[in-house]
């Protein structure tokens, strides 16, 4: 498992041979609310497979290590597999919510 923060990556797959990642653009696994700081993969790197309500799924594939990366932490090596993206929640006095920056 990798974590950065708010951020949890379980690695549930190799990513295979055939899961290069083509996006665009940087894929962003979290924002900050309060600092608007983000943690993200750069383009090319990794890709969402999979998101919608409750479920969660990136690829690091290419045979490219992938750089985790947020402002405010350093950069986490992300090896090439296919991840579940979990939401973090904490609990505070019988309270539970989502966690965010």
């Amino acid at each position: 498992m990798i974590r950065q923060g708010d951020v949890l990556l379980v690695p549930v797959a190799d990513a295979g041979t055939g899961n290069t990642p083509r996006a665009d653009a940087d894929i962003v696994l979290a924002e900050g609310e309060v600092t608007g700081h983000r943690h993200f993969m750069a383009a090319g790197t990794a890709a969402f497979l999979r998101e919608g309500p409750g479920v969660r799924q990136c690829v690091v594939g290419g045979g490219t290590t992938a750089l985790l990366r947020h402002d405010e932490h350093d950069p986490v090596p992300v090896v090439p597999k296919i991840y579940d993206l979990p939401r973090q929640y904490e609990y505070t006095a019988g309270d539970m919510h989502q966690v965010t920056d």
